[in-house]
């Protein structure tokens, strides 16, 4: 039979005599999924295996979620008190609420919140987040990709560890440690109501990390040094704190970075020199980074340091240390980067920059300036961007897309594409069997050796291409076609005037004018070979087609009526060994007996009549029954 006990004090209050021990829950679940709930007192939970939902409630308890299979996770709730929380395995949610916590995710993708009090959390392996809003808080975390976040007003310390992290600290005195990997680090005051922060430690560690100084800074004083690794100190917008002290910022070409393009209206202009917004000032040992927001120009601003670079000389920092590769002389002259022997990735500034990159498979980016951008050996990806830039992509099949601008493309060794695209360009293929794309503008090609494919496009463009068997067309442009040595392929299809060269080799020269272009006129010459100059379609547009074979047994072949437009041979060669009329793809299908013709007739087929005339100047087709007009 049970015994109870009911205890009361003379007031009529509850009381435990000193002779009666009263201790928490002990709570053990399965390897199911469980519902554990503690009480007033210090309990402790073991959640076993599967997802539970555990709480701790009162008391200061001991809570371990157990091993889950990957994928589940446990929701832990502390409650009151100073608890022990550990996730074990699996990715778990779990809440210190109120009370000196502390909690370990242990593995997997945990979300950890501290909740109030002064709260250790630590992430444990895996990808995990850490928060925590109030009291002087450690959050450390691990190995993987995590994200700490301490926005509360205590002074907190946020440890990183291994791999990538994101680290972001509030409106206390809070230290941020990136660790090894490449980490960023945010630090912002969002006080605006009477906290007072004095001292802010912020250092990346190990790796290629970056700092950011956000808005409200002016109530910081941080200490940042980057650590190994070439860091990049990003200023946002309202940055006006004269209290950022970089203790270890490495200035020169692969040293560390400022990016300052928040800051300004236009980032796309150097804020140094004559637009008097930024400047570099030596004081003694270190030299003061300083912006005047509406720069020469305007009075409602002065110049005010935004960083203080201890150690470092101002005549050492290059546009090399700026992301948007401002040159602190004032001029356009941007940076210069020279890549590794691996497969780099390198952005241009938006000055005139020079970025090489080396051997490997690399990938450059030009911006606003006129760049100059070579890829070395590797296959490499150049895109120039806005201004007139020069790409070389070396040996290697590269990709150079020059975008807007006057560009000057080179593909060099290799199987390249090039692509000018806006502007007036010029493609140089180089060794190998490149494809060239001029788009828009009055582009210049040159296909070098290889068997090139160009295409010119809406502009007054020079197709050359060079040495190979090359495939060459001309678009809705005007200009000129020149195939080089090689048996070349050339395709015109366009509104305004073309000249199309074959050059040496055994050619095909193909018009395809058609009713949707204006009127043009076309001169096609074949050049030293046995050439083929073929007209492909009818036009009703009164196009001048006029056709020199050269030297060779040629071909001049009609696959279209020609409307209101004239196709001129030149050069026709007469008689045995000479040159050739091709009107068998008009016959085709159309021809069931042919019969010898009577005088003034070449060849009667019963559907399609042809008709040699010496008053008219070509072959023309005859509709049967026709007059052949």
């Amino acid at each position: 039979m049970p015994t109870f006990f009911m205890m009361s004090d003379p007031d009529g209050g509850p009381r435990r005599p000193a002779n009666f021990l009263v201790t928490g829950l002990t709570l053990t679940g399965t390897e199911n999924s469980d519902f554990l709930q503690g009480g007033e007192l210090d309990d402790q939970l073991f959640g076993l295996g599967n997802g539970d939902l555990l709480f701790g409630e009162g008391g200061s308890d001991y809570i371990d979620g157990g091993d889950e299979e990957e994928g589940d996770g446990d929701r832990i709730f502390g409650g009151d008190g100073a608890d022990s929380i550990f996730g074990g395995t699996g990715n778990d949610t779990i809440a210190g609420e109120q009370g000196n916590d502390l909690i370990d995710g242990d593995a997997g993708w945990d979300r950890i919140n501290g909740g109030e009090g002064d709260d250790l959390l630590r992430g444990g392996e895996g990808g995990d987040v850490l928060r925590d809003d109030s009291g002087n808080n450690i959050l450390v975390g691990g190995p993987g990709t995590n994200s700490l976040d301490a926005f509360g007003t205590g002074a907190d310390r946020l440890d990183g560890g291994a791999d990538d992290d994101v680290l972001s600290g509030g409106e206390g005195n809070d230290s941020l440690y990136g660790g090894t990997g490449r980490d960023s680090l945010f630090v912002a005051s969002m006080a605006g109501g009477g906290v007072v922060v004095s001292d802010v430690l912020v250092s990346g560690g190990d790796g290629e990390d970056r700092i950011n100084f956000g808005t409200g800074t002016a109530a910081l004083t941080v200490h940042a040094t980057g650590g190994s690794g070439s860091d990049l100190f990003i200023f946002y917008d309202r940055v006006h704190a004269e209290n950022i002290i970089i203790d270890d910022f490495v200035p020169g070409a692969g040293g560390d970075r400022f990016s300052l393009g928040q800051l300004f209206e236009s980032s796309f202009t150097n804020p140094f020199g004559a637009a008097g917004i930024a400047r570099l000032v030596q004081q003694g040992n270190d030299t003061l980074l300083q912006l005047d927001e509406d720069g020469a120009a305007g009075t409602a601003s002065t110049f005010h340091t935004i960083a203080t670079l201890t150690g470092v000389r101002a005549q050492d920092v290059l546009p090399n240390n700026f992301f948007e590769g401002y040159n602190p002389d004032g001029s356009n002259n941007g940076m210069t980067v020279y890549g590794t022997s691996g497969d780099d990735q390198i952005f241009a500034g938006v000055l005139n920059d020079s970025i090489y990159g080396g051997a490997g498979n690399d990938q450059l980016w030009g911006q606003l300036g006129d760049d100059l951008l070579s890829g070395g050996d590797g296959n490499d990806d150049l895109n120039g961007y806005s201004g007139n830039d020069v790409i070389d992509g070396g040996a290697g099949g590269d990709y150079l897309n020059g975008q807007d601008g006057n560009d000057t493309l080179t593909g060099g060794r290799g199987n390249d594409l090039l692509s000018g695209h806006e502007g007036d360009d010029q493609l140089f293929g180089g060794e190998g069997d490149d494809l060239m794309f001029g788009d828009g503008g009055n582009d210049v090609f040159n296909g070098g050796s290889g068997n090139d494919t160009m295409s010119g496009y809406r502009g007054n463009d020079v197709l050359d291409g060079g040495a190979g068997d090359d495939l060459m067309r001309a678009v809705d442009m005007s200009g000129l076609l020149n195939g080089g040595s090689g048996n070349d392929i050339l395709k015109v299809q366009s509104d305004g005037d073309v000249g199309a060269f074959g050059g040496s080799g055994n050619d095909l020269i193909e018009i395809n004018a058609n009713d949707y272009l204006a009127r043009g006129r076309v001169v096609a010459n074949g050049g030293d070979g046995d050439d083929a100059i073929v007209l492909l379609r009818e036009t009703q547009n009164s196009n001048e087609i006029s056709a020199i074979g050269g030297a060779g047994v040629d071909r001049f072949g009609v696959a279209g009526t020609l409307g209101t437009s004239t196709f001129t041979v030149q050069d026709f060669a007469v008689g045995a060994g000479g040159d050739r009329i091709d009107v068998s793809a008009l016959l085709a299908g159309r021809c069931r007996r042919a019969t010898r013709s009577p005088a003034g007739c070449c060849v009667i087929c019963k559907a399609a009549p042809i008709r040699w005339s010496s008053s008219m100047p070509m072959v023309r087709r005859v509709p049967r029954g026709g007059s052949g007009r």
